[in-house]
């Protein structure tokens, strides 16, 4: 599991193997959507896959669209 704004919302979505939860404008009482990864611009990820984690400064945007990717 690793934490991102995948969304470019300013908020911190969760992120699982094979899916993401996108964070609704209330976390505590909101419902978390949940998303496939293909949806922030990366490769959908097989659910058996290792640990999932979100490109961060050391880990440039691979595809170059200007999103973090999985």
């Amino acid at each position: 599991m690793d934490v991102g704004d995948l969304d470019g919302d300013g908020d911190p979505d969760i992120v699982l193997n094979g899916y993401w939860l996108e964070t609704p404008a209330s976390p505590r009482t909101g419902t978390y959507a949940q998303r496939t990864t293909s949806t922030a611009g990366g490769s959908p990820t097989s659910r058996r896959a290792g640990r999932p984690a979100v490109a961060r400064w050391w880990w440039p945007d691979i595809d170059g669209n200007g999103k973090l990717d999985v």
